[in-house]
């Protein structure tokens, strides 16, 4: 069954200002539904309801925190034309299961009222896990 509430209403300003680790399993069922939804509006922009994430992750998941992680990798993504961050890691839309691994217990923190500069994690403790298990 799916809720009526608003999983994103807690808002990213999460307490102690820390982002809630997730579940990877969550976090690759969400990329997977949104790439889904992409390759039916490719090149569009467009936005997606809040009731697909909950359905795409499992029961009690924190579907806030999954989404804000998974739009982090989705930046990511797009930076990784210019700048190779992510690239190797990515095939044909789809991650390698170690990015979400990594991913869904990386510190990492919520927004500030006004903002940011850059990401709101340390980006050599995310590769570098990656690079490390990748080459295993």
């Amino acid at each position: 069954m799916v809720s009526n509430s608003n999983p994103f209403a807690d808002s990213i300003l999460m307490k102690d200002g820390l982002i809630p680790s997730v579940d990877p399993t969550d976090l690759k069922s969400v990329w997977a539904m949104q790439e889904d939804v992409i390759g039916v509006h490719p090149g569009q922009q467009i936005g997606i309801a809040s009731n697909l994430y909950e359905r795409a992750c499992t029961p009690g998941a924190k579907v806030h925190a999954v989404f804000f992680r998974i739009s982090m990798l989705r930046m990511l993504q797009t930076l990784g034309d210019s700048e190779q961050l992510i690239v190797p890691w990515l095939h044909d839309g789809k991650s390698d299961d170690v990015v979400f691994k990594v991913l869904a217990t990386l510190r990492m923190s919520g927004l500030p009222p006004g903002g940011r500069t850059g990401f709101p994690f340390d980006m050599e403790r995310f590769i570098k896990p990656i690079k490390k298990e990748s080459e295993a």
